[in-house]
């Protein structure tokens, strides 16, 4: 689960490798694979691409570090915890995803003005467990 002030890590190549979750998109007090956060970049490699400093972000939470239980009767979990970069009008920031990304993420789909923008992202994304 995340919560607000949990320090993530940035899975595409937007230009930062950390993030640190400042508001929780939902009405429940965590957020869970799938659902949308609000994010200031911490960490950068790159200042040269798209993102800038000090600005707020949409992240996507792809994997969670608490284990998760699937209907077919496994638990799984990753290292850390692992979101995607977006800007405010919903615009996936990189061109690549690394990694894996849960199967969970292919089950919610957001809507912004008719743009259905997850199934772009996982054709970004290499493998889905």
């Amino acid at each position: 689960m995340i919560y607000k002030n949990t320090i993530l890590n940035i899975v595409d190549n937007c230009g930062a490798r950390k993030a640190k979750c400042i508001k929780i998109c939902n009405k429940i007090a965590w957020g869970k694979v799938g659902d949308l956060i609000l994010v200031v970049l911490r960490c950068f490699y790159n200042l040269k691409k798209k993102i800038k400093k000090g600005l707020i972000y949409l992240g996507l939470i792809v994997g969670v570090k608490q284990w998760t239980y699937r209907y077919s009767g496994f638990f799984y979990r990753f290292f850390f915890n692992k979101i995607l970069i977006c800007n405010l009008q919903f615009k996936f920031l990189g061109s690549k995803v690394y990694g894996l990304v849960s199967s969970e993420f292919k089950k919610k789909v957001y809507r912004y003005q008719g743009i259905r923008f997850y199934y772009k992202l996982l054709a970004y994304s290499c493998y889905i467990i």
